[in-house]
């Protein structure tokens, strides 16, 4: 029998409002193969009720509820990675959601190609309840005057990094990535603590 796929890691804290979509979305993945990981980072509003009320789902593999506020949501994502058992990593933050079909095309994505060490998305610009027309690939496109964004592509990454990833931060969004487990082990972006910019440290990492 073949092991988990992915697992997806939902780091929250106090994201109550936005919790029960994320979560929702993620369970409603139509491809199949997950693993679910939620973490709490001692939340003060309803986040935990929400959380509790998913305890008996079979997808759901393991919850944790800190006591204390640990300040850094990347040591969340350090302590959801060591619990993962799956080959790819979905970072999935509470207070975005997916399409249901983001796990099926991104595990798509990965067939036949060799020594991977993430892949993104495209993603919706959505502001409170209004989902813009206009896409993150459609402004990368605009701003380094290309088609690169409106089509499938892989890239070495040395030259991800020093021309576009650094230039433009061309990952806009974590929840839009899929990352090699191994290859995050390896590389260990939790190596120093970082409370804002922990997320373009990881990307240029891997």
């Amino acid at each position: 029998m073949p092991g988990i796929k992915v697992s997806v890691i939902i780091p929250n804290y106090n994201h109550a409002q936005y919790l029960k979509q994320r979560v929702d979305t993620v369970l409603n993945q139509t491809y199949r193969n997950f693993e679910v990981i939620i973490l709490d980072d001692c939340s003060t509003d309803a986040s935990r009720s929400i959380i509790n009320s998913y305890r008996s789902h079979p997808a759901i593999v393991h919850i944790e509820l800190n006591t204390t506020n640990t300040g850094s949501p990347f040591q969340q994502w350090k302590k959801g990675v060591e619990f993962a058992t799956g080959e790819w990593i979905w970072l999935a933050e509470s207070d975005d959601y997916a399409d249901e079909r983001f796990l099926e095309m991104m595990v798509s994505a990965l067939s036949n190609r060799d020594n991977v060490g993430l892949v993104y998305c495209d993603s919706k610009i959505i502001s409170k309840d209004y989902i813009s027309g206009e896409t993150f690939a459609s402004i990368k496109n605009k701003r380094f005057q290309t088609n690169r964004w409106g089509v499938d592509h892989n890239n070495k990454g040395i030259d991800e990094i020093e021309n576009y990833l650094l230039p433009g931060g061309t990952i806009n969004n974590t929840s839009a990535v899929l990352f090699n487990k191994k290859v995050l082990q390896d590389v260990n972006p939790f190596d120093i603590n970082l409370r804002y910019v922990g997320d373009k440290y990881t990307f240029v990492k891997v």
